[in-house]
């Protein structure tokens, strides 16, 4: 016999073996709605995770109990700043497809992408220098459609055995392949300038496919080379590029501005306005010549010039825009509500579409200067997040991610 064809005897019977285990006890449960995971703090850092039924999240209800909420809380417990993860899994995912669910992402907005594959490829038995080619074939990917400020993380094939719910012979077998595996893995990382996750083995190897504390085991190893990265990149770039076509589709798509007023946004811009203590707080959307405001407390709705406001740059740079003191502050100073409304503090977060495009802005505004300390920066950034999800829960669920992730 060939040993393609002892592969396919042993993948067809090793397959068959864990979906009867697997799925013994019932309908495997996994995260439904948004997969996106957000951790409090100031200047978040921005993580991208690709991957098969590990990314996805099977065996756990939600993204939170997932190697994402894991990757989400243990990370901002390393550098002190917030998280937004965006996870787009797709179960049994290979290294080939990888690419295709990022030509769907905006990987520009992100600071780390993490790619996490190979199970599947584990369980079919590859040469090892077809996975090498392969993995040599998606890093040249990746560096073709990424940004230069964008890090990439490959993380290597996790220690099956304990995770899956092998036989002593069949983890002997497919244990020594992942070993063979990720030692190309190295290699080919090296080669691409890539950082690489090694995973060590589970600590309890009785615990079942899907187990929470599998998916925190996993988490701390990638958390902690993100970290790195991050701690290793000296500065981010002042602006991110905007697409300005792409962006209006999205806004146009969402279709806010023919529904009625949203009560719970004018609850989030009185609560917004209680907890700063500010003359005004508004949610602005920047349409082609206008920003459109949908919720204000302290202002009144209505539409105003593109041109020149506060909240076109807050788009178009992203990230916190804080001026405390506008006539000081050289971005703002010339600004018509400086000039002409006497606005002396500005503070906004963006609001994005589903797809990243940012739309719009959380805004504070005052009359006189004010220090805004990295607390307040936390907390407006919480509180545009929740716009942001009301904005969202109106949307054609179309224009999401999906239960899969992908676009």
């Amino acid at each position: 016999m060939t040993q393609d064809f002892v592969r396919f005897i042993v993948h067809r019977v090793v397959s068959r073996m864990l979906i009867n285990a697997i799925y013994s006890a019932g309908a495997l449960p996994q995260p439904e709605g948004d997969p996106r995971v957000h951790r409090p703090g100031p200047d978040p850092d921005r993580i991208l995770i690709v991957g098969g039924g590990a990314v996805r999240g099977l065996g756990v209800a939600s993204h939170e109990l997932g190697i994402g909420g894991h990757i989400a809380q243990q990370l901002s417990a390393l550098t002190g700043r917030g998280v937004d993860l965006e996870l787009r899994g797709v179960p049994g995912l290979t290294a080939a497809e990888v690419p295709r669910v990022l030509s769907s992402a905006s990987i520009s907005h992100f600071d780390v992408l993490v790619v996490m594959v190979g199970t599947r490829e584990a369980l079919y038995l590859p040469t090892v220098k077809r996975w090498a080619r392969e993995m040599r074939t998606l890093m040249a990917r990746i560096a073709e459609i990424s940004p230069p400020s964008l890090s990439v993380v490959i993380a290597g094939v996790p220690p099956l055995p304990t995770a899956l719910p092998l036989s002593r012979q069949f983890g002997s077998m497919v244990g020594k392949h992942v070993a063979a595996l990720n030692v190309a893995t190295v290699g080919a990382c090296a080669a691409a300038g890539y950082s690489y996750v090694s995973f060590s083995q589970e600590p309890d190897g009785k615990r079942s496919f899907g187990d929470t504390s599998i998916y925190s085991h996993w988490a701390g190893a990638i958390s902690g080379t993100v970290a790195a990265t991050l701690d290793a990149v000296t500065s981010r770039p002042l602006v991110e590029p905007v697409d300005e076509e792409r962006r209006l589709v999205a806004l146009d798509a969402m279709d806010i501005f023919d529904s009625p007023p949203s009560i719970e946004l004018d609850r989030l811009v009185r609560t917004a306005r209680n907890l700063f203590g500010v003359d005004g707080v508004a949610v602005n959307l920047v349409d082609r010549e206008r920003t459109r405001t949908i919720a204000a407390s302290g202002a009144e709705r209505g539409d105003a010039p593109r041109v020149g406001s506060f909240c076109t740059l807050t788009v178009r740079l992203g990230g916190f825009v804080v001026a405390d003191d506008t006539l000081l502050d050289s971005r703002v100073s010339h600004l018509r509500p400086v000039q002409d409304y006497g606005v002396r503090f500005y503070a906004a977060y963006p609001i994005e579409a589903p797809s990243g495009e940012r739309i719009g802005t959380l805004c504070l505004f005052d009359g006189a200067p004010r220090e805004f300390s990295m607390k307040d920066r936390a907390l407006l950034r919480g509180l545009a997040l929740q716009v942001q999800a009301e904005l969202w829960s109106e949307v054609p669920a179309s224009l999401g991610l999906g239960a899969t992730g992908q676009s």
